[in-house]
This record gives structure tokens, C-alpha cells and sequence, in this order.
């Protein structure tokens, strides 16, 4: 005999914790597979962030070796403005 439950309502007693886990799994799958096409196009990332990889490359070069879409959710995004201090 098996029984099959198509509808199942419970109180969420833990909180958002393990969502949060989920979608931070997601993306840190998304950024090593990032990572991946990085290492193939020759560019040396100089650091990795949760949601960023941290390249030395020209505008230029990026551009000519990634599509960037501002406009698109979770596209790659291109940002200029922020400099980082390697400390070795």
C-alpha cells in the first residue's frame, strides 16, 4: 500500500535558514562554472568575492572576450569604479 500526499501544509519552524543555504549553493556552483570560463578565455582572476570575480584585464579585453548585459538579471555585469588593494 502506498499513499500519496499532493498537498501538505506546515508551519516553517526554522526560518528562512535553509532557503538561504539553497540559493547560496546555486551561486556559488554559478560562480565556479564563472570562474571556469574565466581560466578558459587566459584571464588570470586575481580574487574571487561571493558574487564577483576580480580580474586585472582592460575594458576592452573583457568586452572583447564577454557579452555584458546590464539590462539582464544574473548576466555579467562589468564594473569599473571599484579598485582593490591585492595585500600578498
Amino acid at each position: 500500500m502506498h499513499i500519496l500526499v499532493i498537498e501538505k501544509k506546515e508551519r516553517l519552524t526554522n526560518g528562512y535558514r535553509y532557503i538561504k543555504e539553497m540559493i547560496y549553493n546555486h551561486m556559488s556552483i554559478r560562480m565556479f562554472e564563472l570562474f571556469q570560463e574565466v581560466v578558459e578565455k587566459g584571464i588570470v582572476p586575481k580574487g574571487i568575492k561571493t558574487d564577483a570575480i576580480l580580474v586585472s584585464e582592460s575594458k576592452e579585453e573583457l568586452e572583447k572576450k564577454f557579452q555584458f548585459n546590464p539590462d539582464k538579471l544574473e548576466a555579467l555585469n562589468l564594473n569599473l569604479e571599484k579598485h582593490v588593494q591585492i595585500i600578498v
